[in-house]
């Protein structure tokens, strides 16, 4: 999930870490007792709950206080996409066992780790379980990867700013906590209310989101200033520019998800554009963000200007935002019209502007009648088109469903 990669030694060696201090922390509050996990159902035992939200709570706050001060990027985090009936398939399962056990994955191995019987059995059921799973997957693929909706965010869910996410987040958990305390005092179960403690505890809460609130998000510019220099060699060596031969052989991919990107004015998307691209402006980009990084494999996006200028900014937008196997147009639609177009022949309508300039992102040809996607070149049968060689560019990263859970 981190925005960074280890290798080697170095990695196993925070992987051993981090998994002692998680341990040490789940047992040093209780989490590998199995009978404290379960009397949180019947509201006899707040810590769990408690402990869990205000970790989520806490994660989030130094996530977007990271965020709003320049030290981390949030799009470059992993976040599970949703798939929505084995998601909630899954957690109803899930919250039985754990009903049932007393214990998750993690809490369970806790238990294991200091000598305890029910841990064994639990360690081993949940093992024997993964591995039907495993062998019985093929059988409910169809099942599993329904109702993709993909890395669904509160900001992205709702239309509303960061800010506002983290503050009704907030509130939530205020009112979880109160409410779960108001249950368990009418039954017995939980001592009275520590006001100093309580008081102390909501009046962080809140400053760290107005914190968060005052920094916000840093805008896509400053971003690009900050972590430029990690996308700028790829630009720069030309690796994400596809030729238009590679873009109609993509086209005529037809396991390929492929969605194209034109950056251009709406003038010149009248006179011409192509039959399977849509127009959208640079600013309207991160509104595309979830939709983009839901895309099912294999997927690539194209983005393409009349030159060049404008799709390069839309690759640098697009890269920040994390949304992967982002390409260029080579030479824009001046060169799709050049090489597809065919000016020379008779009645093409077609004919190139003479006081055109190299790398001004305008439109080089003129044609008869503004035609949009109705001129031959716009909606080019690949099956039909002389095949033209090119150095491949793409390649695929694949973004798969990966496993989450407590632990």
């Amino acid at each position: 999930m981190a925005p960074f990669a280890l290798s080697g030694g170095s990695a196993h060696l925070v992987e051993v870490l981090i998994g002692l201090a998680f341990g040490f922390v789940l047992e040093s509050t209780g989490f590998g007792d199995a009978r404290r996990l379960a009397a949180q159902f019947y509201f006899r035992e707040l810590r769990v709950v408690q402990t869990m939200f205000t970790a989520i709570v806490t994660a989030m706050l130094l996530l977007y206080l990271s965020s709003g001060l320049g030290w981390l990027d949030l799009d470059q985090l992993w976040v599970n996409p949703t798939y929505l009936p084995s998601a909630a398939l899954g957690g109803l399962i899930f919250g039985v066992v754990f009903a049932i056990g007393g214990y998750c994955p993690g809490t369970s191995l806790t238990s294991l780790a200091t000598g305890k019987l029910d841990g064994l059995f639990f360690v081993v059921g949940s093992l024997l379980g993964m591995l039907a799973f495993g062998e019985t997957a093929d059988h409910f693929r169809d099942f599993y990867y329904a109702g993709h909706y993909g890395p669904i965010q509160l900001t992205d869910l709702f239309g509303v700013s960061t800010g506002t996410a983290v503050l009704l987040v907030a509130l939530l958990a205020l009112l979880f906590f109160g409410s779960l305390k108001l249950v368990a005092r009418r039954l017995g179960h939980e001592r009275p209310v520590h006001w100093p403690k309580a008081l102390a505890g909501t009046a962080l809460l809140l400053g760290g989101v107005g914190a968060v609130t005052a920094l916000g998000t840093p805008s896509l510019e400053a971003k690009w200033e900050r972590l430029g220099a990690k996308y700028q060699p790829r630009l720069a060596t030309r690796e994400v520019f596809i030729s238009p031969a590679e873009l109609l052989a993509l086209r005529a991919d037809r396991d390929l998800n492929l969605v194209t990107l034109d950056l251009r004015p709406e003038a010149d998307w009248n006179q011409f554009h192509l039959a399977y691209s849509e127009r959208v402006a640079l600013e309207a980009l991160p509104s595309l963000r979830r939709r983009l990084i839901s895309l099912t494999d294999p997927s690539v996006v194209v983005v393409l200007s009349n030159d060049e200028t404008a799709a390069t900014a839309a690759w640098r937008h697009l890269a920040l935002l994390g949304v992967p196997n982002v390409y260029v147009l080579a030479g824009g639609l001046n060169r799709w019209i050049a090489t597809y177009g065919s000016p020379a022949a008779p009645g093409s309508g077609l004919a190139p502007i003479a006081t055109a300039l190299a790398g001004d992102d305008a439109l080089h040809w003129r044609f008869a009648a503004a035609l949009g996607d109705r001129h031959p070149a716009a909606h080019l049968d690949p099956a039909h088109t002389p095949k033209l060689a090119f150095q491949p560019k793409v390649k695929l990263q694949r973004k798969g469903k990966k496993s989450g859970g407590c632990g």
